[in-house]
């Protein structure tokens, strides 16, 4: 419910509200909104999931997943036989 606008709102309960995922730049009458954060203090802040992956993946390198998935899928592999699968052998 990121930016919905609920000032005014009638019948609205913080226990409701505080099962929503995010309620990042949402507008809520401030008895309501305290209350929200007293259950769920972390429901104003941005939802970190959608931009997270590319930082997650930033952390590793290239080289070194591309080796584990290779003894992930074949235990038995030797990376000194061949350290990238798409080269030619010489």
């Amino acid at each position: 419910m990121t930016g919905a606008k609920f000032l005014g709102a009638r019948f609205l309960r913080a226990e409701d509200l505080a099962k929503a995922r995010s309620l990042d730049r949402a507008e809520l009458d401030g008895r309501l909104k305290q209350e929200v954060i007293a259950l769920r203090p972390e429901i104003f802040e941005p939802d970190p999931t959608p931009s997270s992956i590319p930082g997650f993946f930033a952390m590793f390198d290239p080289n070194q997943l591309a080796e584990e998935f290779r003894k992930a899928i074949d235990p038995g592999h030797d990376p000194s036989q061949n350290s990238t699968p798409n080269q030619p052998e010489r």
